[in-house]
Formats: C-alpha cells, sequence, structure tokens
C-alpha cells in the first residue's frame, strides 16, 4: 500500500533508491512488512528489499550506510534486506517462507 505513506516516507524512499541507482546496479527495491500491507502502526519501521546486480560485504554495509544516515535525515527507520540478483533468484532461497511471503506477496515497489 505505497498510499499509506506519508509524504517523507516516499521521499526517504525515493532518495535511497535514487543514491543506490547512482553508486549501483539495482534491480529492483520493494516495501514489505506492515507498511506495504497496510496494518502499521506510529512505531513502524520501514521494510524495503533490496536486490543489485551484484553484492558484496563493502557494497552491502555502504547500502545499509545510505539507509541509515536518509533514515536521520528524514526522522525514520528503515530497515533493508539486501540481496544479490543471483541470490534472490536461489532456487533454495525461493523454497524459504521468507521468499514466499515477502518477494512474492506483499509488498510493493517504491
Amino acid at each position: 500500500m505505497i498510499s499509506s505513506l506519508s509524504k517523507r516516507e516516499k521521499d526517504a524512499l525515493a532518495d535511497i533508491k535514487s543514491e543506490i541507482s547512482r553508486k549501483y546496479r539495482l534491480c529492483w527495491m520493494k516495501l514489505i512488512g506492515s507498511k506495504a500491507r497496510g496494518d502499521f502502526d506510529e512505531e513502524s519501521d520501514l521494510d524495503v528489499v533490496i536486490v543489485l546486480d551484484e553484492l558484496n560485504w563493502e557494497i552491502e554495509k555502504d547500502i545499509y550506510g545510505i539507509c541509515f544516515y536518509t533514515g536521520l535525515k528524514y526522522d525514520i527507520l528503515i530497515s533493508p534486506i539486501v540481496y544479490s540478483d543471483d541470490e534472490i533468484n536461489n532456487k533454495l532461497l525461493q523454497a524459504t517462507p521468507f521468499y514466499k511471503d515477502k518477494a512474492e506477496g506483499e509488498g510493493v515497489s517504491p
């Protein structure tokens, strides 16, 4: 439910997407969790799945930093879940409840 997001939250996600896309090959980004489902409260964070063409520890650390500092800027808690395209397309991951619930169903792409 992208409509459940405030302007501040939409702006924060747009900033994250822009910054990541500027630095890396972003395959896709998807909002999941209570904000995507619409059953959030005032304490809810923004859970975001971020899939990059390539991923290593340095890139992943940078993505967490981007999300952390963007969260500070907008006074929002942003919880990234970062995968490479190879990882997200791995048959073992696709068999997990996380993938079935999160990657296939409830999310929306900001």
